[in-house]
């Protein structure tokens, strides 16, 4: 299990992102972690992302960037995306995203005037699922994406209050 006292969080620097675009290890990895980039992920693909999103930040666990993750589509008073998510591939399965993910959302619910936070995963992406659901994420909308091969793949869109978030729900 993870030493909590051994994580910390800040924003991301151009110094991390070789480490961060090592996280993605094939074609169907990035098209989960971010639909619109080329495989293989390059430093300027992730700057390009970084530079249209918001609250960039990665985890650091024993000195090393292990987690990545930002907002997109803020609308004020309204609700913001938490998006690309990635944890190191030797490191998943061990509670980092659990920890990544409730201090995004801890960030998000301080710094920015939304009534609900909201992400959108893939239904094959079952870890990420059942990671978001924990939180209390609930799906309102789904959609048919595809991926470059042409393949069908079912995007499920979910959401969080801001009142269900304050009032605890799991991981507090």
């Amino acid at each position: 299990m993870i030493q909590t006292d051994a994580v910390q969080f800040r924003r991301v620097r151009d110094t991390d992102l070789g480490e961060i675009i090592n996280f993605v290890r094939s074609a169907d990895e990035l098209f989960l972690f971010a639909p619109a980039a080329s495989y293989p992920l390059s430093i300027d693909a992730l700057q390009v992302i970084i530079h249209q999103r918001l609250h960039a930040s990665v985890l650091v666990y024993q000195q090393r960037v292990a987690g990545f993750a930002n907002f997109y589509q803020y609308e004020k008073g309204e609700s913001i995306f938490l998006g690309n998510l990635v944890v190191h591939p030797q490191l998943r399965g061990k509670g980092l995203g659990t920890l990544l993910v409730k201090h995004m959302l801890a960030d998000l619910f301080k710094h920015y005037d939304v009534r609900e936070a909201r992400l959108s995963v893939f239904a094959g992406n079952h870890a990420a699922m059942n990671l978001y659901t924990s939180f209390g994420f609930r799906m309102y909308a789904k959609e048919w994406r595809r991926k470059p091969n042409g393949e069908k793949v079912l995007l499920h869109h979910m959401q969080l209050f801001r009142e269900q978030y304050l009032a605890g729900v799991k991981h507090e």
